[in-house]
């Protein structure tokens, strides 16, 4: 666990990474999590529940491993970094996550359903079903949007911007990001979700910030998904246009917020 509380303390940086080193990483992500979720299965835990403890038992160990082998100890803290974050581009966050869901919710699903084998659809939304809705709604809300920010921004999105100019670095990291997610739907909100947390990555350097983007996206997605049949005029030109307003008032918002990470090297 040292290695969790360093890199919290900003003790541990990450070494710069390739795209092969970033691949590597994910394969590793999908063994331990597999082994971990096999685990779990022959401890006889219920199925309802199988989805959380191999959350909440699987992240840690999987930071803690890659943490070990892809990141170093700041003996002289040179990388520490002083971010400016304000209640501006919290607002910003959720103006564009808002905005976006509804653009999401009334048009790109429905574009993206009509190529998705929706017998496969189906059984996601089963698998989906059997579980406990309680502990579904922590899993996805709180714990996923946690341990995958420090993953997937804090560790792969981190090394591959030490390498490669940030429009290549967010590109690949969001790619893989959606590769994750393993079916269209969520694949093409991931990658696009992605995109937007890894520039404000970029631009801030805050986990906190990343983290809450990612809570309101999954928060958002599925309060949206349980009233979409309650706002039906939202279906269409009206949800587009209102949604493009949400994303232009997030623009200007984050623009105001002014947001900016300075090196202690630079400030010194």
């Amino acid at each position: 666990m040292s290695y969790i509380k360093e890199f919290v303390h900003k003790k541990r940086i990450i070494k710069p990474l390739g795209i092969g080193d970033a691949i590597g990483l994910y394969i590793v992500k999908l063994v331990i999590m597999f082994l971990i979720g096999l685990l779990v299965a022959l401890c006889f835990i219920p199925q309802s529940a199988q989805s959380f403890i191999i959350s909440i038992v699987g992240y840690p160990i999987l930071i803690i491993i890659l943490l070990k082998y892809y990141s170093k100890y700041d003996y002289n803290n040179e990388f520490i970094t002083k971010t400016n974050i304000n209640f501006k581009l919290y607002g910003a966050v959720f103006l564009f996550f808002l905005g976006y869901w509804i653009i999401n919710y009334f048009t790109i699903i429905q574009i993206a359903n009509m190529f998705t084998n929706t017998e496969n659809f189906k059984k996601f939304h089963n698998a989906l079903s059997i579980s406990n809705p309680l502990l579904l709604l922590i899993t996805i809300s709180i714990i996923a949007p946690i341990f995958e920010e420090t993953i997937y921004r804090g560790i792969i999105l981190e090394g591959l911007l030490k390498k490669y100019n940030y429009k290549i670095a967010i590109f690949f990291s969001a790619l893989i990001f959606s590769i994750a997610h393993g079916n269209i739907p969520q694949s093409i909100n991931a990658f696009f979700s992605g995109l937007f947390i890894g520039y404000l990555y970029h631009k801030t350097h805050s986990l906190k910030l990343c983290i809450f983007a990612h809570i309101l996206n999954n928060s958002l997605g599925i309060i949206l998904a349980a009233c979409m049949y309650f706002i039906p005029f939202l279906n269409g030109p009206l949800g587009l246009v209102l949604g493009l307003l949400m994303l232009l008032s997030s623009c200007v918002l984050f623009l105001k917020g002014n947001p900016k990470y300075v090196n202690k090297t630079e400030s010194a």
